[in-house]
């Protein structure tokens, strides 16, 4: 620092300080801190608003992640800062430092107080919403034009657009297109099994209009999971029967897959088997995601006429846990993952060691 350089810019600079002073003191003491000086007033800003997570009953760690709203996304601060004067210009100066949008679990376009800021925000690194029928934002909002065409969500633009699918929710995301196909990276994540998916749809085509329609110009991604909705019972059926049955059970996954990979998406299943066909040795040898990953390659060769050289056009969830893409997940499901993976890899062990040892008739009965 230089002789002539200010108390706020040395404070505003140092790597501790002023993050501890931002965390420990209460809204009028912030707020007479932030009119002390303009370098205190734009670190401040930098620091507490970078994130707007508006999904505020997520739990104890949005404690730590939602800094945002320290002096309240609908607030202005009061008083006036040096160089800016007027609550209102404040609230802008500090809305301006905004670069992350988080809505994965709220309606924020359903309430007044934050759709009015959603056009004094600038472009955004990040936002996370989830796909919902636009008619509950005119109808909250008690629209004189309650056509269900119009989302105050359209108003931001973002470098990475995520979109949280819930339900039979997917039917929506075209209605966001405008901000995802202006976007460079779009991860749709889907919260609900592969099979209903497909079900919702009917055929591969209607899913791949509806996705088409949402790619943007980089990179797409779906997260999904792959979960059979039942567990399967292979008892008492000869081998053709099993087989039949397995390719049954399997060829939504397939489809779902083979749909997104062709029009130049990656995918990942965030969990390659779920607990009742871990339970199910015959299942569980049977199926993995090599097995989807072939028919799936055969799938696309009979279709385009040639080799696809990628060793693995889907991926796992333990390969998407090594990219460390944060952002499409917060922290607990991002916990829910890793418990997962670790679930499966322990599993695998417990069944080597008892193959090893030759008892692995006792543990597949167990």
């Amino acid at each position: 620092m230089t002789a002539t350089s200010s108390a706020g810019d040395r404070i505003a600079n140092h790597p501790y300080i002023f993050t501890l002073i931002l965390h420990q003191c209460d809204r009028p003491t912030l707020s007479t801190l932030l009119r002390v000086d303009r370098e205190l007033f734009n670190e401040a800003g930098r620091i507490l608003y970078h994130e707007l997570d508006l999904d505020l009953n997520w739990g104890k760690r949005a404690t730590y992640r939602t800094r945002s709203l320290s002096l309240g996304a609908g607030f202005a601060v009061q008083g006036s800062t040096s160089g800016y004067t007027g609550q209102t210009d404040t609230k802008k100066a500090l809305l301006g430092h905004v670069r992350r949008v988080l809505c994965s679990e709220s309606l924020p376009c359903s309430n007044p107080a934050f759709a009015a800021i959603f056009n004094i925000l600038p472009k955004l690194d990040l936002l996370r919403f989830w796909a919902h029928p636009l008619h509950q934002c005119d109808s909250s909002l008690g629209s004189d034009n309650p056509t269900g065409r119009h989302c105050h969500l359209h108003q931001l633009s973002s470098h990475k657009v995520v979109i949280d699918v819930m339900h039979n929710e997917l039917q929506y995301v075209t209605h966001f297109a405008s901000i995802t196909t202006a976007a460079q990276e779009v991860t749709v994540v889907l919260d609900y099994s592969i099979d209903f998916v497909m079900t919702a749809f009917r055929d591969s085509q209607a899913l791949r209009s509806h996705l088409d329609e949402l790619r943007c110009p980089g990179r797409n991604t779906v997260v999904a999971r792959w979960e059979p909705p039942v567990c399967p019972d292979f008892s008492n059926r000869s081998e053709e029967q099993i087989e039949e049955k397995i390719k049954h059970i399997i060829e939504p996954s397939i489809s779902f897959a083979t749909t997104c990979i062709d029009l130049g998406m990656e995918v990942f299943f965030a969990a390659e088997l779920n607990e009742c066909s871990m339970e199910d040795p015959v299942f569980y040898d049977r199926v993995s995601l090599d097995v989807i990953n072939a028919r799936v390659r055969k799938k696309l060769q009979k279709k385009h006429g040639r080799a696809f050289e990628a060793p693995r056009l889907i991926e796992s969830s333990a390969h998407y846990l090594q990219l460390g893409r944060l952002d499409d997940f917060r922290w607990n499901e991002m916990d829910d993952i890793r418990a997962r993976f670790q679930h499966r890899l322990a599993w695998d062990r417990a069944r080597a060691a008892a193959a090893t040892d030759g008892s692995e008739a006792g543990f597949e009965d167990s």
